[in-house]
């Protein structure tokens, strides 16, 4: 009986990499696996609220409460950048750096994707998304508040002082 429950952990274990592996390629990226705490930030600042609606600081609180699981979250992107691996996904990373400062969270997959890429190199306004994304002040350390695209306030998050990678 053991022996079965291992071999169907493994069988869905495998499953869930290779769906990760297809989420990745189908970006145009390659699967990784790494500690938030490896991945920098992009921006200088960020909203605390998601696109969608919805406070970080919420989810942070559902992740801990194990009413929500960080594997729901989309997979981080990030790009490789003078040896450093910087995010696309600056407000996960913020709720996944809390996290794993929390202990609550490990080693996460992120789609790795090349600077030259069509992802990285999509333009708007006449910048690449790369252009438009960094503006870190502090080599993508941590991250300060910024007007909430949403609502238009300027929130501040409960957990800022988790999000550091020094807090370890």
């Amino acid at each position: 009986e053991i022996q079965r429950a291992r071999s169907e952990l493994a069988a869905a274990s495998d499953l869930l990499k290779h769906r990760r592996e297809s989420a990745a390629r189908s970006l145009g990226g390659s699967l990784r696996i790494m500690s938030p705490l490896e991945v920098r930030f992009t921006h200088a600042s960020i909203s605390f609220c998601f696109r969608e609606g919805g406070r970080i600081d919420d989810v942070i609180k559902k992740i801990r409460g194990r009413e929500m699981s960080s594997e729901s979250l989309p997979m981080m992107e990030v790009v490789e950048h003078d040896g450093l691996v910087y995010s696309l996904s600056n407000r996960r990373l913020f709720v996944l750096r809390v996290l794993a400062n929390m202990d609550c969270v490990g080693e996460i997959p992120v789609a790795v994707f090349d600077r030259q890429s069509d992802r990285v190199q999509r333009r708007r306004d006449g910048q690449t998304k790369w252009d438009r994304s960094l503006s870190t002040r502090n080599a993508g350390q941590s991250v300060v508040a910024g007007r909430c695209g949403v609502c238009g306030v300027k929130h501040q998050s409960e957990f800022h002082s988790l999000h550091h990678v020094s807090t370890r």
